[in-house]
């Protein structure tokens, strides 16, 4: 499926809030987003419900864009 931004390439360095929500807009919309997290202060949407029994991944993360592997 293809968006008006399909081909373009965003960085998202967003920590919470509107910024991962607006990265995730992008996707939504034909953008590639690859997204970078410190490895000192993790998201704190991480750490927010729902929880599952699966192990934690990138995708499970509601703050997470449905983006293309880089």
């Amino acid at each position: 499926m293809t968006g008006p931004l399909d081909g373009v390439k965003v960085w998202d360095a967003s920590w919470v809030g509107v910024g991962p929500l607006t990265a995730r807009y992008l996707a939504e919309y034909g953008a590639t987003v690859v997204r970078t997290e410190s490895l000192r202060s993790v998201d704190v949407l991480r750490m927010a419900p729902p929880f599952t029994a699966r192990p934690a991944r990138a995708a499970t993360s509601p703050a997470s864009a449905p983006c293309s592997p880089p």
